[in-house]
């Protein structure tokens, strides 16, 4: 459903930037083949997500796309709900 979504954003839209925003812990490999390349993270109000924090949450996802061979090829934001400007 997410993907379809994505897909409808590019067809209306096909010269904008367009970001996803999902749970730092969501598995995004699926939405990089699909052609996703930008990524707004989200945690909880500490910074935390999944019991852990979003820094150790960040590191494991990076590690996950360089083994993918794609994390030359994304972008990555990211903020807990606890973050202020």
């Amino acid at each position: 459903m997410l993907q379809l979504r994505y897909e409808a954003l590019r067809r209306r839209f096909p010269n904008t930037l367009i970001a996803l925003r999902v749970p730092i812990d969501a598995d995004i490999l699926t939405m990089v083949q699909a052609g996703t390349r930008i990524f707004h993270r989200t945690a909880d109000y500490h910074g935390r997500v999944g019991g852990r924090f979003m820094r150790e949450a960040i590191r494991d996802l990076h590690e996950r796309l360089v083994a993918a061979g794609v994390r030359e090829e994304i972008t990555l934001r990211g903020r807990s709900f606890g973050c202020r400007r």
